[in-house]
């Protein structure tokens, strides 16, 4: 029996050929975009392995309240939190690379609670060092203050001692000093003003 192959039946050939080519080659090109984001997850966890986990963040910023008071010191990523009027977590961390893995092992281990996170130039440790600095000078210079962790800085007040003049003085010079670490308030003063007092002084 003679067999014939008409051209028909070469085209379709060359079609399936065609299709198996490009499956192996789509096939392959799967298997790498795989094997490279399993690498890159795994580089991500094992990179955070001396960050703390976050599956709980009431515990976490306990433990963070705790090593304040024992240690006088914040992690260095750390920036502050607090509650919004939505009931929120607010988690501020410092806009580098340590912040960012933070943020990215919150959002990969708190998946059962509202939070909402920050990035911010300044971490507490900053902040509280401005604090230890200004303290001797509060009586000289009439004022008050704290740390605001929303705004990111030291907040300033005066008390009802202080003059205009000497209100916009030590703005100035303070301005000057630590530039926007701080917030001063020249306009309202306050009556009673508290006392900061640095860890090392209380008993």
């Amino acid at each position: 029996m003679l067999l014939t192959h008409s051209a028909l039946d070469y085209t379709e050939f060359e079609r399936n050929q065609n299709m198996k080519s490009r499956f192996i080659i789509v096939s392959i090109f799967l298997c790498f975009v795989s094997l490279v984001s399993f690498a890159l997850t795994s580089v991500a966890y094992s990179d955070s392995s001396d960050l703390p986990n976050f599956y709980n963040l009431d515990q976490v910023f306990q433990d963070l309240s705790k090593q304040w008071y024992t240690s006088h010191n914040y992690p260095e990523y750390y920036c502050g939190q607090w509650i919004n009027e939505d009931n929120e977590y607010c988690i501020a961390v410092t806009y580098d690379s340590t912040g960012k893995r933070v943020a990215n092992k919150i959002k990969r281990q708190c998946l059962n609670k509202s939070y909402n996170i920050y990035f911010f130039k300044y971490n507490l440790n900053e902040l509280h060092s401005i604090l230890d600095e200004l303290y001797p000078l509060m009586q000289e210079y009439h004022i008050a203050m704290g740390i605001s962790e929303k705004e990111n800085r030291v907040v300033i007040t005066f008390d009802e001692k202080s003059t205009e003049e000497s209100r916009n003085n030590v703005n100035a010079e303070l301005v000057k000093r630590y530039g926007d670490k701080i917030s001063v308030n020249t306009d309202e003063v306050f009556i009673y003003s508290y006392s900061y007092i640095p860890e090392d002084e209380l008993d």
